[in-house]
């Protein structure tokens, strides 16, 4: 969900952990990036809650982002009844925009 473009950040790692190859296919439009990944089902079932931010997340969900935090909830279902879910975290440093020249 998540990956920086500021050099001294953190890059994004990932596994493919599907029995396939992957596409990625990212691009730029105006002031926002797109990344698309691309691949063959396995028959898993993925859901994503919400991006929440400190102001609105459930209370249920017991978890108080930071100020400069997002949070979403997956839940990942596969055919042979496995599941799991899990809290995707994306933390950040707004930088302030340069004004047009």
């Amino acid at each position: 969900m998540d990956a920086t473009v500021f050099s001294t950040g953190p890059d994004l790692i990932f596994t493919n952990d599907t029995p396939s190859f992957i596409f990625i296919q990212s691009y730029v439009e105006g002031d926002d990036a797109y990344v698309k990944i691309y691949g063959t089902s396995d028959g898993r079932i993925s859901t994503l809650q919400d991006p929440y931010l400190s102001h609105n997340i459930p209370k249920e969900k017991d978890y108080q982002p930071s100020i400069n935090e997002i949070v979403w909830f997956r839940n990942i279902d596969w055919q042979d009844g496995r599941n799991r879910n899990e809290m995707i975290t994306s933390r950040y440093r707004a930088i302030p925009r340069h004004p047009a020249q």
